[in-house]
């Protein structure tokens, strides 16, 4: 159960993981949507952003974090697997390497995450406007925010074990790859989010 849990390739891969993982990336979109949850990078959830999103907006984040990592996971299978790397096999199990992400709305749907942020910005950099915290509500803010670390670290993984699944990379070249992999698609990422909320906020 364990190893299915972080490593479910072996088993689901291809157009059968790409279709199960789609629906995935559909179904947090709405929830994202509902609960006013982004996704601006690649490893990067946000919660209560003030200006008027509608689904199409929250899906984008999905397919552009998506194609960026399958894309920069595919060259590299290219380049360091003898195996033949197949793009449907990459871009099927990075899919579902997402699927963590489907919780992280729900970590918001009381709005305590956004509320606690406004908090600590105000406090510490005199950011914002002045919220008050309970002393139960930090605490939760606390858990939950810990939750949305690990959801985020259950996805790295994911992301990792597909790789190696999916191109036959293994070792220390799997290690140094996709951590270069990681903090380029990141980057890149968070461009291309920003260009496509502009685009779609204008339409």
């Amino acid at each position: 159960m364990q190893n299915f849990i972080f490593n479910p390739f072996h088993r689901i891969a291809g157009l059968k993981a790409l279709g199960l993982g789609f629906l995935i990336i559909v179904i947090t979109a709405l929830f994202a949507f509902l609960f006013n949850t982004h996704f601006p990078g690649l490893l990067d959830i946000k919660y209560g952003y003030k200006e008027t999103y509608g689904f199409l907006n929250f899906l984008s984040y999905g397919i552009v974090n998506l194609m960026s990592m399958s894309v920069f996971i595919y060259l590299a299978g290219l380049l360091l697997s003898k195996s033949s790397v197949r793009f449907i096999d990459v871009i099927g199990t990075q899919t579902l390497a997402r699927a963590p992400l489907l919780l992280a709305p729900f970590l918001n749907t009381s709005g305590l995450i956004e509320k606690g942020g406004a908090y600590l910005l105000f406090k510490y950099l005199e950011h914002g406007h002045p919220t008050s915290l309970s002393r139960v509500e930090f605490i939760l803010f606390i858990f939950f925010t810990l939750l949305m670390i690990l959801l985020i670290a259950w996805m790295i993984t994911l992301m990792y074990n597909a790789y190696k699944v999916s191109c036959n990379v293994k070792g220390s070249k799997a290690v140094v790859s996709f951590i270069i992999i990681i903090f380029l698609v990141e980057i890149l990422t968070l461009y291309l989010n920003h260009l496509a909320q502009l685009f779609l906020l204008n339409l």
